[in-house]
């Protein structure tokens, strides 16, 4: 909270205000829930203001798979408004970094509730608990996720092609397609984005 501006310190407490009315159970397991959290993660995938298509497409094992295959180094983040599940956060971790691997919620409640900031203290807390380091939060949101004080680290893709008139193509296409002048909330960030320094890690991890 200290490190927060003001106005977010505000904000995320009217927002987990929102939240008091919701349950919060952390599980080993998704027995009897295999069916809604596959529902919850594709009415997700309808809202989302950015398409990865078949990179975010999972199937209705997946969750039960993850959760057995993995055993200790996965956990699901449950929501529930009443006896109803309105939102989940299934999250792979280790004694370095826990990583949301994939979410999903019910909409209005989820929304409505304050969901999203109940998710990210649940897992700000777990990993205080557990003592683990990093938070790796996942892609997209960037702008609300800039407020709430993470740092973003770039990740760069390498394109060839066998072909060389077709890679000289690329060549002078691929460094304009960028998701900071694609996602609307790296755009509105614009030079405020907190990208780390790839030199400060260079120099951290020497």
């Amino acid at each position: 909270f200290a490190s927060l501006s003001g106005n977010m310190r505000s904000n995320l407490r009217r927002r987990l205000k929102r939240a008091k009315n919701l349950r919060v159970e952390i599980r080993n397991n998704c027995e009897g829930l295999k069916d809604q959290l596959y529902a919850l993660r594709e009415s997700t995938l309808h809202r989302a203001a950015v398409d990865f298509a078949h990179f975010a497409e999972v199937s209705p094992d997946y969750f039960p798979n993850v959760l057995s295959g993995m055993e200790e180094n996965s956990r699901l983040l449950t929501y529930w408004l009443e006896d109803n599940l309105v939102g989940f956060s299934l999250v792979v971790l280790n004694d370095h970094t826990m990583v949301q691997n994939y979410n999903g919620m019910r909409y209005p409640e989820g929304p409505d509730n304050g969901l999203f900031y109940l998710d990210w203290m649940t897992q700000l807390r777990l990993c205080m608990e557990k003592g683990i380091p990093i938070m790796h939060s996942g892609i997209t949101t960037y702008l609300i996720k800039a407020r709430l004080g993470s740092q973003f680290h770039r990740r760069y893709l390498y394109v060839r092609h066998r072909y060389k008139s077709i890679n000289a193509i690329l060549k002078s296409v691929v460094p304009t397609v960028s998701m900071e002048t694609s996602d609307p909330g790296l755009i509105e960030l614009g030079d405020e984005a907190p990208f780390v320094n790839p030199a400060q890690l260079l120099e951290s991890a020497a």
